[in-house]
């Protein structure tokens, strides 16, 4: 697994692992459409993508307030701790300068499960 690190001046490092599978894709897609070194992987503005996720949560008929490139790495993170990756690990993959804005999820799933234990017909 490779874990690139990113160095932007003012901007956090924000470093996540990458399977060996998804390297050897990109290197494929890199060889097949001939992108060099100073182009664009994947040449697309923020509003494209922005326009991309708001037409597909339309079409999955999940269309709201939240249908936004952002709610994804929300859910990441969400995913991340439902699935017991350490809290010191997921704030550096988000690049979370305060460990209490990584703390934010585990509050959330914490929530919801009360929520759902409170739910249950004893």
């Amino acid at each position: 697994m490779y874990v690139p690190t990113l160095k932007r001046k003012g901007h956090p490092v924000r470093a996540i692992p990458i399977d060996d599978d998804v390297i050897g894709m990109v290197q494929s897609y890199i060889e097949t459409y001939q992108i060099m070194p100073n182009e664009k992987l994947f040449p697309m503005t923020r509003q494209a993508v922005w326009d991309a996720v708001e037409r597909s949560c339309k079409l999955a008929n999940l269309y709201d307030d939240r249908s936004h490139p952002h709610t994804f790495r929300h859910s990441f993170a969400v995913h991340c701790v439902l699935n017991n990756v350490p809290l010191i690990v997921l704030n550096s993959w988000l690049g979370h300068a305060d460990i209490r804005n990584t703390l934010i999820y585990a509050q959330i799933v914490a929530r919801d499960t009360r929520e759902f234990y409170e739910q249950i017909q004893w």
